[in-house]
C-alpha cells in the first residue's frame, strides 16, 4: 500500500509541474503577442490610445504582483518567509533584465505578467502549506476561480497564438 502511494505522489508531482510549465509558456506567448499587437497599434494610430493602454496594463500587472507579494509577507511571515524573499528577488530582477535591455525581444508587459503569475503561484503555495494552516473556504474558492481563469486564458493564448494573428513589428523604411 505504501509503495503505490509513493508512486502516485511522484506521478502527481510530475504532472502538476509539467502542467504549470506548459501553462507558463503559453501565458508568456500570449502576453508577448498582446504586447506586440498593442505596440503595433501605437505605431499605426495617431491618437495614442494603445500607448496609454500598454502603460496602464503594465503598471496594473506590476501593482498586482507587488500586492500579492506584500499580502504574502503580511499573512505568512512566520511560516514561509523564504517564498516571499524569493518572489521579491524575482520581482526586482526581472524588470531590471528588461530595462537594461538584456533581452531585447521581450517587453515590460510580458515581464509584468510573468511577475504577477510568479507572485500568484507563490501566494497559492503559501496558502496550501500545512504548517501555515491558513487554507479556508474563501481562499480555496479564490484559488479555483483564478486557476480556472488562467486555464482559459492560456487556452485562448494557445488558440490565438498559433493562428498567426500577430507578427513582430517591422521597421518602417525611410522615405
Amino acid at each position: 500500500m505504501g509503495k503505490s502511494v509513493a508512486t502516485l505522489d511522484c506521478c502527481s508531482w510530475f504532472f502538476r509541474y509539467s502542467y504549470r510549465s506548459i501553462q507558463s509558456i503559453i501565458l508568456i506567448d500570449l502576453f508577448y503577442l498582446w504586447g506586440i499587437n498593442w505596440a503595433r497599434g501605437y505605431e499605426e494610430n495617431t491618437r495614442g490610445c494603445y500607448g496609454s493602454l500598454l502603460i496602464a496594463c503594465t503598471i496594473l500587472l506590476y501593482a498586482g504582483a507587488w500586492l500579492c507579494n506584500i499580502y504574502g509577507y503580511a499573512k505568512f511571515y512566520e511560516c514561509s518567509l523564504w517564498v516571499n524573499i524569493g518572489t521579491t528577488v524575482l520581482l526586482i530582477v526581472l524588470p531590471l533584465v528588461q530595462l537594461l535591455d538584456l533581452n531585447p525581444q521581450n517587453s515590460l508587459l510580458t515581464t509584468s505578467a510573468v511577475c504577477l503569475y510568479i507572485s500568484y503561484l507563490g501566494l497559492v503555495s503559501q496558502f496550501s502549506k500545512d504548517q501555515c494552516n491558513a487554507l479556508n473556504t474563501a481562499a480555496m474558492v479564490s484559488d479555483m476561480a483564478t486557476s480556472t481563469f488562467m486555464f482559459f486564458l492560456s487556452m485562448y493564448g494557445s488558440i490565438m497564438g498559433g493562428s498567426g494573428a500577430a507578427e513582430a513589428p517591422r521597421a518602417i523604411p525611410d522615405q
